[in-house]
Parts: C-alpha cells; structure tokens; sequence
C-alpha cells in the first residue's frame, strides 16, 4: 500500500486477517501495517512479475481448454475468465514495469486492456474497438476495477452483437472537473426497452454492478443512443 505522510511517499506491507470464534463466526479484525524499506520495493516489482507470467500461463490453458471444448457456452465462459485474467495480467505487468509505488498510467492501461480483447476475439474478426482517455495516472487498485468494468462491457457488446458483420465500441475515460467520468457504448440493436441495470442477473452486468459500487459509480444508461451506452461518474478522490 502506498501512503503519503509529510510529503514523502511510503510503502506498507499490509496483514488484515477476521478474528473467529470456537464456532467460526468472525467476531473481529487483526490489521498490521509495516513499513517497507526503499530496497524492499525491488522485491514487490519482482513479486508483480511473477503474478503477471503465473496469470499468463493460466490464461494460456484457459485458451487450450476453450479451443478443444465442444460446448458453447463453455467456450464462453472460458473466454471471459480468459479476458479477466489478462486484465490482472496487464495490472501486475504494469506495476513491475513501472515502479510507480501502486500507481499506473490509465490511457496506457485501458488501451492495452482494448486491444487485448480485439485480439482476444480476433479469430471471430468483428470487433472494433475506439478510446479516448485521459493521459494521467491513477491509483493502481482503482484502474484494475475500470479495466474490469471496461472487459466486461465490451465482452457483453461481442456476445450480444454475434449478428453483426462488424461491431464497433468505443471506451472514454474523461476528467470532468469534479469528476472523473467513464462511458463504454457500441453501435449495436441497443438494450432490451425493460433492461435495468441495476436488476439484470445476468454475471457480466453482477459484476460491473460490484464493481462499479466499490468505486462509488453505480451504472448508468444513456437511452438517447442508438447503440447501447454506459455511463460511470466517479468521485473525483
């Protein structure tokens, strides 16, 4: 975790654990914060790059497993956790790269993010996808969960929009002042007239859904677009 105090930032190592009873139930919470010497983050960048090629190598079997699988909605199971893992993939990639104390550059991210799902469904050849996003960095935790969000909605655009001969997304991450704003939106038949996102059960919308409420930006439907349109305003914090 990293931390400002006086000016200076500082590294912790940080231990939270439930404290249970004789019967299992949690009844407390242990937490231990330890700073970590300046040597020590050349040992998290190593642990980063470890986590990266251990996801790696698992998505690599997912891709195995899905190609040989005769089931279609398992492939499309495969395929998202294949998504998923990429995206932790790229985060961990981006820590030990950067050295930046937990912090990354969220264009940088979000495009690679982009582009890793083209690639994902490149064998099908008909996913386009556009960006306009804000060139800063933000807290590493927090773009992982865009970088979810941004996975997600695109992968629902493909699954959903299977009928097109070309479908186009375009992913906008702005600053707006007091604000920080994302908005995901495709050129497809646009949403079911009784869609609500904030009851629809199927997993790709639950998880944006937990997602999107950990950052404080429950999703948002813009119904004036052809296509479908989400948008996500954040606290600017």
């Amino acid at each position: 975790m990293r931390t400002l105090r006086d000016g200076h930032d500082e590294t912790h190592d940080l231990f939270i654990k439930p404290v249970m009873d004789d019967r299992g139930a949690a009844v407390g919470v242990s937490c231990v914060a330890t700073r970590l010497p300046d040597s020590a983050l050349t040992l998290a960048d190593e642990a980063n790059h470890r986590i990266k090629n251990s996801l790696l190598i698992a998505q690599t079997l997912l891709r195995m497993q899905r190609r040989e699988s005769g089931d279609a909605a398992a492939r499309e199971a495969l395929r998202n956790a294949e998504g998923q893992l990429q995206s932790i993939a790229r985060f961990h990639g981006k820590l030990a790269a950067g050295n930046a104390h937990g912090w990354v550059n969220i264009r940088d991210y979000l495009e690679t993010t982009c582009a890793d799902l083209v690639e994902t469904f490149a064998e099908d050849g008909r996913l386009e996808v556009t960006t306009d996003i804000v060139d800063e960095d933000v807290d590493g935790q927090a773009a992982l969960k865009l970088a979810l969000i941004v996975s997600e909605l695109i992968t629902n655009a493909f699954k959903h929009g299977s009928s097109r001969d070309r479908l186009r997304v375009h992913v906008a991450f702005m600053d707006e002042g007091d604000r920080r704003r994302l908005v995901v939106e495709d050129d497809g038949e646009g949403l079911p007239t009784d869609f609500d996102a904030d009851s629809d059960e199927g997993i790709g919308m639950r998880i944006v859904r937990a997602i999107a409420g950990e950052l404080g930006a429950p999703p948002q439907i813009d119904r004036r677009s052809s296509g479908a349109r989400f948008v996500f305003d954040f606290p600017d914090s």
